[in-house]
């Protein structure tokens, strides 16, 4: 196996899942009659910096945009280890990146938030919806469909 084309693809996976998930969180923040969009990235900051990366205006953004690049390269990471090890992703990539999408969900908001420190936020049934929906279509299916043309090109289904 092309161990580099292996790292050069799963770190594309991840960057292009994280900016799609990152420019979904946008455009619901605006919708929703947010003003200021850079307070998503300050709020994924506070994961790491607390009350610090909530208030840390421009500086604490950039970083909660390279965390959320980052975590979803580690999202990308885990599929790839898992993609030869488990036949029923290489079956449908894209039923496949859509049940992802739901685990990564639940990783999130089950172990990564919880033990972050961000500020807790109240689940409503529409914003759990919409929050799966937005990873299983940004973060589920372009791991999976890179995952699924890169292990194509080594000879695995």
């Amino acid at each position: 196996m092309n161990n580099r084309g292996l790292v050069k693809t799963v770190v594309f996976a991840g960057l292009i899942a994280g900016i799609l998930d990152g420019a979904a969180a946008v455009i619901l923040f605006l919708m929703r009659g947010g003003k200021d969009p850079v307070k998503i990235f300050n709020f994924i900051a506070s994961g790491i910096f607390g009350a610090d990366g909530l208030n840390g205006g421009m500086s604490m953004a950039w970083l909660g945009l390279f965390f959320h690049l980052c975590i979803a390269t580690i999202w990308a990471i885990i599929y790839f280890i898992a993609y030869p090890r488990v036949t029923i992703l290489a079956r449908n990539w894209a039923a496949s990146g859509l049940g992802y999408g739901v685990f990564v969900w639940l990783g999130m908001n089950l172990v990564v938030v919880p033990l972050s420190n961000t500020p807790p936020m109240a689940k409503t049934f529409s914003g759990v919806l919409i929050g799966t929906a937005v990873l299983m279509v940004c973060i589920g299916l372009p791991i999976s469909y890179f995952a699924s043309k890169f292990y194509a090109r080594q000879g695995q289904p």
